[in-house]
Parts: structure tokens; C-alpha cells; sequence
């Protein structure tokens, strides 16, 4: 009894946190509460079925209320929350950062090293997802887990993610470029002009802000390399949360590190109309702790697009010009028929 109200007291702060309306908030207790007698003979089951319909819609601002998936049981976990992309289906990054995030729940006493993903389909925005972790080995310097995704009876995404202690050894870094403009003199994507009418701020999440270090480049025409520089920034700051933290990097990992490829043939003016694209396979190196609400650097660049997909492959900079991550993408790049 006491874990059934453990799991309620956990569903109803995350539900407070993503929903601000009072209507939607007093329907979703009575939904609770329906379903309570049933809930006290097998909580994990009932809760599971209780909760397998229930889709709560984001607000699109505050990243944690996205990134928190609820437990279900030892080493499962839920998210009725879905940030839905242009395609209509769930955001590669949140599948990412939950993940990342319920994989860090397991190993609490190291920091993230890695996070291998493989999308094994497309997830919708109006089913939740489990997540399962599984221990795959587990030391006094180094651990390493499986996450799998599934939705209703398919499995959605398949991540194995790899922890270490803080070791010391030998350092060095690539330094951030030289000469990039700050984030502050630059427009964000919603500032842009364009004297076509073109509406850039529909290529710009409603929780970031993009700039462009390069802020014409490919937008009109296609550019001349399939390279691409920006700086990312969330609109709200994140609780002190290191765990919280590496997720929200790993969210913002699958975010237009695959527009230099895209704009070295289509310019983005045309891409959304003209392109379908998918992310297939995802890898995300951390060097370091990072602060993902503050300004960060993307020097991203595609050095091969063939056979329908582009492979494109990212560093990540904080603002003090710290390397605190690198990132390869494999990604589906097709033309629409």
C-alpha cells in the first residue's frame, strides 16, 4: 500500500508540473481515483494499464517537466510527456534525454561517458512510452546499461549507455574555433528577415533559441559546404541538477546537427517541404561536466551524404570555449515523392 501511494504521490507532482490548467489537473485525479481499487491488488500492472492511454500535453517551455519519465517498477519507467518534431512524431532528443535520464537513475555514483542509440522507429505522440534499463556490467570505475523503448507492442529506440568515475589521466582538447561572433550579437531564428515572407521561427523549438554564427548561410540558396556553426540555449534555466543536465544535452544533441548536410543541397527556405528526415543512429561522447542552460557552441559538419543518408558529426563547446561533448549522427535524408 505504501508503494501504491508512493507511485500516485509521483504522478500527480510531474502531472502539476507539465499541465497549467486547473480543468485538465481535477479530470486527471478523477481518473486516478477511478482506478484506485483496482491499483491495490497489483500496483505495477494497474498503474501500467491505468496510465496506458493517458497522453499529457507538453507546454513546451520548461525541459525537466519533459525529461522526467515516472517509475513503474524496479528499473521501469513511463513518459506520457511527447515533443512532437516536424514530422508529427515524437522528437528524437526527448527519446535521448529520457533515456539518458532513466539510465542515470541506475548509477547515481558515476557521470556519464556515453550514449550509443539505435532509433528503431519512428515513436508517436499519442501513445506513452516504457522504458526499461538493464545492467549490463557494472564496476568500481566504469557501468554500463540498456535502455529499450517500447510503444504499445514495438520497440521504439534501443540505447546502451556507458558511466564512469572521475578519473584522471592525460588531457587535451580541439579548441573552439577562432572568431565566432557571441551569442548576444547575433539574431535568433524568430529575428531573421527575409523579404520573401519566409517564417523562420517554425525551424526554431518553442523551449530554445538558435543562432545562426553564419546567419544567411544556406537559407535562400544552398550553401557551398555542408557545414554548419550555431549556439544553442535553452529560454528557461534547469533545477541544479547534474543528472538533469547531461539529458538536456543529450536532448539538444538531435537538434540541427544535420542542417549543414541538408543545406549544402537544399536551401531551408525549401527543406521542410522538400525533405523528410529521420535520425537513425545517434552517439554522444560527454568530456565534462556541462551547463545546458547557458549559451552552447555547435561546430557541426557532414562529411558524407550517400545512399539516402548523411552522417554528420558535431563538438559542443560551453561559452568558456570547454569541449563538454562530441557527436556522430547517422541520418535518413530523403526528398518527399
Amino acid at each position: 500500500m505504501v508503494s501504491l501511494y508512493l507511485h500516485i504521490i509521483d504522478y500527480v507532482s510531474v502531472y502539476r508540473v507539465v499541465s497549467c490548467s486547473s480543468t485538465s489537473f481535477i479530470s486527471f485525479l478523477k481518473t486516478l481515483l477511478r482506478s484506485f481499487p483496482a491499483m491495490t491488488s497489483n500496483p505495477t500492472l494497474s498503474t501500467r494499464t491505468s496510465f496506458q492511454d493517458s497522453v499529457v500535453a507538453w507546454a513546451g517551455d520548461h525541459l525537466e517537466s519533459l525529461l522526467e519519465p515516472l517509475p513503474l517498477a524496479a528499473q521501469h519507467y513511463y513518459c506520457s510527456v511527447h515533443d512532437a518534431n516536424l514530422n508529427g512524431l515524437a522528437f528524437g532528443g526527448q527519446l535521448l534525454g529520457q533515456a539518458l535520464m532513466v539510465a542515470q537513475r541506475n548509477c547515481a555514483d558515476l557521470v556519464p561517458s556515453s550514449l550509443n542509440v539505435l532509433f528503431v522507429e519512428g515513436a508517436t505522440v499519442d501513445v506513452p512510452i516504457e522504458f526499461e534499463v538493464t545492467e549490463l556490467q557494472r564496476g568500481r570505475r566504469f557501468a554500463r546499461y540498456q535502455v529499450r523503448a517500447r510503444q504499445g507492442g514495438r520497440i521504439v529506440l534501443d540505447a546502451h549507455g556507458s558511466f564512469q568515475a572521475d578519473l584522471a589521466g592525460f588531457e587535451h582538447a580541439v579548441s573552439m574555433p577562432l572568431g565566432i561572433d557571441p551569442p548576444e550579437s547575433l539574431l535568433s531564428m524568430d529575428m531573421l528577415p527575409d523579404e520573401q515572407g519566409h517564417d523562420w521561427a517554425k525551424h526554431q523549438k518553442s523551449c530554445l533559441e538558435l543562432r545562426l554564427v553564419d546567419q544567411l548561410r544556406g537559407l535562400d540558396v544552398p550553401a557551398d559546404d555542408p557545414k554548419s556553426v550555431f549556439w544553442l540555449k535553452l529560454r528557461n534555466p534547469l533545477p541544479a541538477d547534474p543528472a538533469l543536465h547531461y539529458a538536456a544535452l543529450a536532448y539538444l544533441s538531435d537538434y540541427w546537427v544535420n542542417s549543414g548536410g541538408i543545406t549544402r543541397h537544399v536551401a531551408l527556405a525549401e527543406a521542410r517541404e522538400r525533405i523528410f528526415a529521420a535520425s537513425l543512429n545517434h552517439s554522444l561522447w560527454f568530456h565534462g561536466e556541462c551547463q545546458a542552460d547557458d549559451w552552447l557552441l555547435f561546430v557541426s559538419d557532414c562529411p558524407a551524404m550517400q545512399r539516402g543518408r548523411g552522417l554528420s558529426m558535431a563538438r559542443v563547446y560551453q561559452r568558456d570555449g570547454r569541449l563538454v561533448a562530441s557527436i556522430a549522427q547517422d541520418c535518413l535524408v530523403l526528398e518527399r515523392s
